[in-house]
């Protein structure tokens, strides 16, 4: 993922990446790495993993998470880190997008948006609600001119996949 990435255009990136579900944690963990280096602030929509141990993933890394905000949808008692901000239900897709507008308004001019696992978010809402819910944070990021990679770990629906690949710039394929 990091070479894709390192290969893009300057200038605003809209990606769909599709990869393997063993390879999704690894191409996160590069984008993030990509993008902490070349951007401001950024978000990471995380619905796979707590970010208590995504944050001491990139502490390993040496990866500096101090302008990222972490939204996450997996509870962890544990979770004392700093920049979390918790979504209630993966149903709730208006809510994330208020979230999101929030940090878009106030947040420096080089901002970038991570989401990893649209499959997960497909299980808990239609698929016009998900389609619905990437046209209007497409339509958000380039607005704000917010770099945006979305993720999904299996083709899934080809008419799901057709209507999804439409609202980005590029996809990515990982094998």
């Amino acid at each position: 993922m990091l070479k894709e990435l390192e290969g893009m255009k300057k200038g605003r990136l809209s990606i769909l990446a599709i990869v393997k579900a063993a390879k999704l944690h690894n191409s996160v963990m590069e984008s993030i790495q990509y993008f902490t280096a070349v951007r401001n602030n950024g978000i990471l929509i995380s619905l796979t993993k707590p970010t208590r141990l995504l944050q001491e993933e990139l502490s390993e890394r040496k990866i500096n998470t101090n302008d990222l905000i972490f939204m996450e949808s997996v509870v962890d008692e544990s979770n004392k880190y700093k920049n979390v901000v918790f979504i209630p239900s993966l149903e709730d897709v208006t809510g994330i997008l208020i979230a999101l507008d929030y940090f878009f308004k106030f947040s420096s001019d080089k901002k970038y948006l991570i989401l990893d696992s649209m499959d997960i978010l497909s299980m808990y809402n239609n698929q016009d609600s998900v389609i619905n819910f990437v046209i209007k944070i497409s339509q958000q990021c380039s607005a704000n001119n917010v770099d945006l990679v979305m993720m999904m770990s299996k083709k899934g629906d080809e008419k799901f996949l057709h209507k999804i690949t439409s609202l980005f710039d590029k996809t990515i394929y990982e094998i």
